[in-house]
């Protein structure tokens, strides 16, 4: 049997170890040979892969398939990326689930023992996967505040960078807006706002007019991250 990469092959001997509840650890593992044993006293279980000379693929020259240790309920192979990767679905279609519920059902499921910290740094690896990490999210906001200019004329769209070039606020006003409360709103500003919470904290706030039939008119939005004044706003 041929394997394009160790990466692979490491996954599926992890879920071999899983499922068949035992604890496997590697005495060789190189660029060039990967040995894999079950650590159960006096199990004869292995299984060897080579490297292919001059070419980029490895392959398989010893397998003992056989288990002689009986299984365990501990297994040190189980990881929390494992869980993530393997159960991403249930987060994929239900983010807000509880952990302590979905624990449970793996460990009944796979006859195992899944700490709380396994199962709460599962969660969060696989909503990460989902949804990207919020770091690498704040690097689209430029392209973002572009479409809004290109699709939104005469908007204003301004985005704001600390001394490193790190985002630190956004201000957007479009100009529909604009129009809305110079030809039909009283001449009233308000502001409105709510706290960030997550891994970045910060404030959201809004300023708000009132219409003529007294109803909120919301108005520029301004996300920060840091301590601003008012009027460093455009």
């Amino acid at each position: 049997m041929v394997l394009a990469s160790k990466d692979e092959f490491r996954k599926v001997v992890q879920s071999h170890g899983i499922h068949t509840k035992r604890t496997l650890h590697f005495p060789k593992n190189d660029k060039i040979r990967i040995y894999v044993r079950c650590k159960g006293e006096g199990c004869d279980w292995g299984i060897n892969l080579v490297k292919i000379k001059d070419h980029a693929t490895f392959q398989i020259r010893l397998y003992k398939p056989s288990h002689s240790c009986p299984p365990i309920f501990k297994v040190k192979n189980l990881k929390s990326t494992w869980l993530s990767e393997r159960y991403i679905p249930d987060f994929q279609n239900e983010p807000k689930r509880k952990v302590d519920g979905w624990r449970k059902r793996i460990m009944k499921e796979l006859n195992v023992k899944i700490s709380r910290q396994q199962a709460y740094r599962a969660k969060n690896i696989a909503l990460e996967l989902i949804d990207g990490r919020p770091d690498e999210q704040y690097s689209k906001l430029w392209d973002y505040a572009r479409e809004l200019r290109n699709s939104n004329l005469n908007s204003t769209i301004v985005l704001d960078n600390d001394d490193e070039g790190r985002f630190r606020g956004m201000y957007v006003c479009f100009q529909a807006v604009k129009i809305g409360f110079s030809s039909g709103c009283r001449p009233f500003i308000g502001v409105d706002g709510c706290w960030l919470n997550g891994p970045h904290w910060g404030i959201l706030l809004s300023a708000v007019g009132v219409d003529p039939g007294n109803a909120i008119y919301p108005e520029p939005l301004s996300v920060y991250f840091s301590y601003f004044e008012f009027d460093q706003l455009p």
